[in-house]
């Protein structure tokens, strides 16, 4: 027989501590990453920067790897939703603000993400993502992609990690989100592999 009574105040506030205790986790991680190489963080020192006991860490997961990877899988799963609307109704510039914003409120992560083993594929998912999206926007127009245009898609994406990271690691960015996404554009513009 399924239960389909409503959890009760216990286990509210358990789920509350869990997705507390995550996040302390997650935040730890990534001062930590801030500081050194992903190599070298373990479970004591995130336990240490995140002031709980190795037993709870080990309640939430196995190693720290699979909390980093969490976390990147996380990053990765935001840039594909980002990515995924890239040619839908709404404008490029809106989507792309958007995905600006993400970034931005996960600066730290995003950062350290990129001194990391992850690096190149979580360039090569959101790379992927929009590759299918613009396939079957030039293929519903009658047109074949070509590997030309792969290779604008690969460049566009790479090109803008790096403009966005670069926008993120200034102590201030003088540029909004607004402004950012217009120079992205605006170089967007310049490479030729737009659904026609």
């Amino acid at each position: 027989m399924l239960d389909f009574s409503q959890p009760g105040k216990e286990d509210i506030k358990e789920s509350r501590r869990v997705i507390i205790t995550k996040r302390m986790l997650k935040e730890a991680v990534v001062e930590l990453l801030n500081e050194g190489e992903a190599k070298q963080l373990s479970v004591r020192s995130i336990c240490l920067r995140a002031g709980v006991n190795r037993s709870t860490f080990y309640a939430h997961y196995p190693d720290q790897d699979t909390l980093l990877t969490e976390m990147t899988q996380e990053t990765i799963q935001a840039a594909q939703a980002f990515a995924s609307t890239w040619f839908g109704k709404e404008s490029y510039r809106n989507n792309l603000v958007n995905m600006l914003e993400y970034y931005k409120a996960h600066a730290s992560f995003f950062l350290s993400l990129l001194r990391t083993d992850f690096t190149i594929p979580f360039i090569q998912c959101i790379e992927s993502s929009i590759w299918e999206q613009y396939c079957q926007k030039k293929i519903a127009r009658g047109l074949t992609p070509t590997e030309n245009d792969r290779y604008g898609i690969a460049f566009t994406t790479a090109g803008s990690v790096n403009v966005i990271a670069r926008w993120l690691t200034k102590e201030s960015p003088k540029e909004s989100t607004e402004e950012i996404a217009n120079i992205l554009l605006n170089l967007f513009g310049k490479i030729r592999f737009q659904v026609k």
